[in-house]
């Protein structure tokens, strides 16, 4: 079975992704994968998990805004972990987001991309 690792930060933006986490985490089990969500909880805690966590993923999401977005692919890319890597833009701005055309606010359509 395929695996997906779901950081998000539920602070992020307007604080509702919670209430698309479990349309994204059907989404994925739809498309054949097992969800392995992780939610941040304070400064450092994603850099940790990524170091002490299973290589093998298929795909790593980031739910959240630029911050978080940028802080689990430099923590994937201080580890060395290749693994493709998702993006749910839950932010205010989602100024990288924007730029590569994701749509904020349609979380199911995000995940439906990465299946």
């Amino acid at each position: 079975m395929k695996k997906v690792k779901l950081f998000y930060n539920p602070f992020s933006g307007n604080k509702t992704f919670k209430f698309d986490l479990d349309v994204c985490i059907g989404v994925f089990q739809s498309a054949g994968y097992e969800v392995h969500p992780f939610r941040t909880m304070q400064p450092g805690d994603i850099e940790t998990h990524v170091a002490q966590m299973d290589k093998d993923y298929d795909i790593v999401v980031a739910s959240g805004g630029d911050g978080t977005v940028n802080i689990v692919l430099n923590a994937l890319m201080h580890n060395n972990l290749k693994i493709p890597l998702g993006i749910i833009p839950s932010g205010t701005a989602n100024d990288f987001a924007t730029y590569l055309g994701l749509k904020t606010g349609d979380s199911e359509g995000a995940c439906r991309v990465m299946t």
